[in-house]
């Protein structure tokens, strides 16, 4: 493997992208990778899931990817670090990057194996990382460290009558897009989830909107960052497809203080709720992986992914200033344009993005909408160890 300079990123470097491959985050990095370095050679090896599933076909259609290879076993089983540990000697991959919680996993509890054969990710320690993504972890951190965040416990504490005032939320301990949360405003309204994929944790309701933080940070200080809202302040939970960027300071101080808490390093989205009544700003939950607006923070010249590829590579990393606008997804812009309520420039949507990669995006619509399956759907391809 052609060794690059520590100070320099290739612009022709190769990735390894580790996925679960049911989630488009790594989409949303990879279109940041090839817009800063066209010719890099993006790869991916799917942990053992769906093999068809929605989005593994999305990234085998598509022109960013070179290759999507399935392993065999998930991402805690030895054979899935085996078959990563051989793409990479058989691809002479430069740099394994993940996207997802999963895979940020994976690469940090394997980073001392994975650092030897090609460089790593910009990462807190391993113990900070898992304590940023475990939502009943982060809750006793941020309260042993005074930092602004609701009351917490685990749904252990919560059955055994530990104190809590109402409203309250249960929430899985890992999640993506608000999925999974409940909310009840009175105790004889509860109820437990009898089947549950993961742990739940207890949270106090505060009242307030939901604001969001973007950050790349290294040794606990922020380089980058960007603020956003949602434009609809009375949907709390779930993705958000209408943004408004802005400067916000008691939201940029209360994650400075936790990100320098936390000694972070990489990137790290953070949900917060703020009150303007109170002026007073909320950490609700900490997602150290790439972000569903990844693609909207890239139209304010905040290309994360390329930032965190810098960090990892030693290159300085430059401080961006963004002026506060909306950001739509392609999808509501189309029903606002064909209901003649369309008030802001199709710049200021995801519409480069579709443009730029038609095949897939047309086929997944087709495919989910109607039903329509037109495009053969491409043979997977086996990662086969010797």
């Amino acid at each position: 493997m052609a060794q690059p300079p520590n100070n320099q990123v290739p612009r022709n470097l190769s990735v390894l992208i580790p996925d679960e491959c049911n989630k488009p985050l790594s989409y949303y990095m990879v279109c940041g990778i090839k817009e800063a370095y066209p010719d890099a050679k993006i790869y991916v090896i799917g942990a053992a899931n769906d093999q068809q599933s929605d989005w593994r076909l999305f990234m085998r259609l598509s022109k960013f990817f070179d290759q999507v290879y399935d392993s065999e076993f998930k991402f805690k089983e030895v054979g899935f670090h085996l078959d990563v540990m051989q793409l990479i000697q058989e691809l002479e991959i430069d740099i394994i990057f993940p996207a997802t919680e999963l895979a940020f996993k994976y690469v940090s509890t394997k980073r001392e194996d994975l650092g030897r054969v090609c460089k790593l990710p910009p990462l807190p320690s391993n113990e900070n990382l898992l304590t940023a993504f475990e939502k009943d972890r982060l809750g006793k951190y941020l309260m042993e460290h005074n930092l602004s965040t609701p009351k917490t416990m685990s749904l252990e504490d919560f059955q055994a009558g530990k104190e809590i005032e109402y409203p309250i939320l249960l929430k899985p301990i890992q999640g993506f897009g608000g999925y999974g949360i409940l909310k009840y405003d009175r105790p004889e309204d509860v109820k437990i989830p009898e089947k549950r994929r993961v742990p739940f944790i207890a949270q106090e309701f505060v009242q307030g909107y939901d604001i969001g933080c973007n950050v790349i940070c290294k040794d606990g200080e922020i380089i980058n960052y960007t603020i956003q809202e949602s434009l609809l302040k009375s949907v709390n939970i779930g993705p958000k497809y209408r943004l408004k960027f802005l400067q916000h300071q008691g939201v940029l101080d209360c994650v400075a203080a936790a990100s320098k808490a936390l000694n972070w390093t990489g990137v790290n989205n953070i949900d917060l709720i703020y009150n303007p009544e109170l002026n007073k700003v909320w950490i609700i939950e900490m997602n150290p992986r790439f972000w569903g607006s990844t693609l909207s923070t890239m139209q304010l010249n905040m290309n994360f992914p390329a930032m965190a590829l810098k960090l990892a590579y030693g290159e300085e990393v430059e401080r961006v200033s963004y002026k506060e606008q909306v950001h739509i997804k392609h999808t509501e812009a189309f029903k606002d344009f064909i209901k003649g309520k369309k008030n802001y420039p199709w710049h200021q949507t995801s519409m480069r993005f579709f443009m730029a990669d038609l095949k897939p995006t047309v086929e997944r619509m087709l495919r989910t909408k109607l039903k329509l399956n037109l495009i053969p759907k491409k043979r997977p391809m086996r990662v086969h160890r010797s």
